[in-house]
């Protein structure tokens, strides 16, 4: 049964289409469309080739986000690894694994969003610095 898209997702799917559409034409190829899939942190045993059967060959390189919600909405291999995607995230924050109030901020900037220090530190509810249990229950709530 294909998988069913929750508003998170769809919400994750358009944001990271738009980071990477990067001359904002409205479509990406194949290969951008397996880096969103991964970095979505949807099933990791699919393969380029998994994904391209799902598109006609002639749009291997102008796939619009239509495409992509439909691909990914049949595809029963669309369940998110949420566990993945915060290890992914704690790897680009650092080394020690601990994130900041300033990593956030920062994090939120690269996203295209505003937050400042004040809003992180009271995100962190009185803590110096997050694990990675902290932030799999942020992301999760």
């Amino acid at each position: 049964m294909p998988a069913r898209l929750s508003k998170e997702d769809e919400t994750d799917i358009r944001a990271s289409f738009e980071v990477l559409d990067e001359e904002k034409t409205g479509f990406i190829d194949l290969d951008r469309l397996y880096v969103l899939w991964i970095g979505l942190g949807f099933a990791r045993n699919v393969s380029l080739h998994d994904l391209s059967i799902y598109i006609p060959e002639n749009k291997h390189e102008a796939i619009n986000l239509d495409d992509v919600i439909r691909v990914i909405s049949m595809n029963d291999m669309a369940i998110r690894d949420r566990e993945a995607e915060t290890k992914a995230l704690l790897e680009l924050v650092g080394e020690d694994g601990k994130v900041l109030p300033s990593h956030l901020v920062a994090l939120a900037q690269d996203s295209g969003d505003s937050l400042t220090i004040e809003e992180a530190v009271a995100a962190f509810g009185g803590k110096a610095y997050w694990g990675i249990d902290d932030l799999r229950n942020f992301m999760l709530s």
